[in-house]
């Protein structure tokens, strides 16, 4: 049964994957630069998990933006393969023809490492968000609700697991589900395939370098579909591994 499942899953990244050569080949695709600093704690005993990051985000373009971000989440580990997520981001988005905006997004999720075999390793993630949008020149706010599902495929590439200096390929492909139409937003994405280089340097430190195209749009017009490269470095830092 895992052979069946995995072949569909590795067609879905064909499929997408395509979707992400594509976007390349136009010559009016935007380039967006991001950055993101991760910071890790865990505690085994209670099987809790929590994590904050710092973003920023650039996109160059007609209406060129610089996005910064605070996250924050918890995971509660309930097997070894599953857990359950909660988090909320908060984001101020500065936009050089549009109005600024200020966003927070409580959101749910839950997390399924299944399944693997050999190197191989597939993950499922879902999250609802509420995300809730401040206008910061009128003083409006609207909330709109939104899904999300992140498939993954990650494997080790000069080690037979993931232990200290081992480079990993992790391949993802995002879809975006809004459940309201009448959400004047500035930014929607309908799906993002990904391709991302990492390296665990050790039990601390890992790093990340991703190439990522992005399908939805960048401005309040709601008719207008873009298509973004991305290319995302990040950090990741474990400051603790408690056993309390």
């Amino acid at each position: 049964m895992h052979k069946s499942v995995s072949r569909v899953l590795i067609l879905m990244f064909f499929i997408s994957f395509f979707s992400l050569t594509s976007v390349e080949a136009q010559d009016d695709a935007n380039t967006d630069i991001w950055l993101n600093y991760k910071m890790d704690n865990y505690i085994k005993k209670h099987k809790l998990w929590f994590r904050n990051e710092a973003d920023y985000r650039y996109t160059n373009n007609d209406n060129s933006s610089s996005i910064f971000m605070l996250r924050s989440r918890l995971k509660y580990m309930v097997t070894y393969i599953f857990d359950l997520r909660v988090g909320i981001d908060f984001r101020y988005n500065y936009l050089s023809i549009n109005n600024n905006t200020f966003e927070i997004r409580p959101w749910q999720g839950v997390k399924l490492d299944w399944p693997s075999f050999g190197r191989f390793s597939f993950e499922h993630y879902y999250r609802f968000e509420q995300r809730i949008f401040y206008d910061l020149v009128s003083n409006e706010s609207e909330l709109g609700f939104r899904s999300r599902y992140k498939l993954i495929l990650s494997f080790p590439l000069n080690n037979s697991s993931y232990i200290n200096r081992t480079f990993f390929l992790d391949l993802s492909s995002e879809f975006f589900l809004p459940h309201d139409k009448n959400v004047q937003e500035n930014f929607a994405n309908n799906i993002r395939p990904s391709i991302s280089l990492g390296f665990r340097y050790n039990n601390f430190w890992t790093y990340y370098l991703a190439l990522m195209a992005n399908n939805g749009k960048d401005n309040f017009d709601s008719n207008r579909t873009v298509n973004n490269i991305i290319i995302s470095f990040s950090v990741k830092k474990i400051f603790s591994i408690k056993e309390r």
